[in-house]
């Protein structure tokens, strides 16, 4: 079986390669975005070169605030390019794995959001995201697509790295407290991934469970008090002040509440999901080691 992972640099891209290491009867190939670009004129061309019976799209337009004056180029990225990975799909008869976000939902529920939660996305970046889901809907591909919530990892750029990398100059923070959501270890999600495939491997003609699925860590938290459990973990005196989103005053939009119903994955595939608290340790774990 070949798997074309797109955007071998980001979190997940860099998790994914981490894992395919146990997973050597597979044959990977892992593209950068110099090697395919989401953006380039003849993306699709670019596609079609390669041989892949499963394409995972970790590559994606995600700089929230950026796409409120650089809608072309997320809605390339998050959307059109991603329509053409589905239609590449659907005449491969490959299987599509997408990831999106929880920025699509961005309802005013105060309970743990469903795959069939009313979408409400607000903002170029999450407005962007769901076209590129409703693209792949209306393909007729075989697809799974992952909402996923606060990315963390050793890799890239997230919000443990940047709360580490302030403490080192900064003994006072402010951090917003009134958006709620889960952090999702990058890891945990691309471990999850592979657990599916393996079952859609068994016997891709018959696999029925096609369709969009939430996955984060388990638990709930605000990004000021994960601000302070990092500082906790770490042994870092930082005073974390919380503030208001309205004090933060992002150019975006943010979900005030965006805890993920995680049962749908759980029940259909059998998915264990560590809690957050788990997930963060072991991502800060993996940075001291670095």
């Amino acid at each position: 079986m070949h798997i074309l992972v797109l955007g071998k640099n980001g979190q997940l891209g860099q998790s994914f390669h981490h894992l395919a290491q146990n997973e050597q009867s597979w044959q990977w190939k892992f593209a950068e975005k110099k090697i395919l670009d989401l953006n380039h004129p003849h993306f699709r061309e670019q596609l079609l070169s390669f041989k892949f019976d499963i394409l995972i799209n970790c590559a994606a337009y995600t700089a929230v605030d950026k796409a409120e004056t650089e809608i072309d180029t997320a809605y390339q990225s998050n959307s059109i390019a991603v329509r053409h990975m589905a239609e590449v799909c659907l005449d491969r008869n490959a299987l599509l794995i997408h990831f999106s976000t929880d920025y699509v939902y961005h309802n005013s529920l105060r309970e743990p959001l469903l795959e069939s939660s009313l979408t409400l996305p607000e903002g170029i970046y999450a407005k962007s995201k769901l076209e590129g889901e409703n693209q792949i809907l209306a393909s007729g591909c075989k697809y799974l697509i992952f909402r996923t919530s606060w990315v963390i990892s050793p890799y890239g750029n997230n919000f443990v790295k940047t709360m580490l990398r302030l403490a080192e100059t900064n003994s006072i923070l402010k951090i917003v407290s009134d958006q709620i959501g889960t952090p999702t270890l990058a890891v945990d999600l691309a471990a999850a991934v592979i657990q599916i495939i393996k079952l859609y491997q068994q016997n891709p003609s018959n696999f029925a469970d096609y369709g969009i699925y939430n996955y984060s860590n388990t638990g709930e938290v605000s990004w000021n008090d994960l601000a302070t459990e990092i500082f906790k973990l770490s042994n870092l005196k930082v005073e974390v002040i919380p503030i208001s989103t309205a004090e933060y005053k992002a150019p975006a939009s943010r979900p005030q509440y965006s805890v993920l119903s995680t049962e749908k994955i759980r029940k259909t595939f059998g998915i264990a999901i560590p809690h957050w608290k788990d997930a963060l340790q072991r991502c800060l774990n993996q940075l001291s080691l670095n």
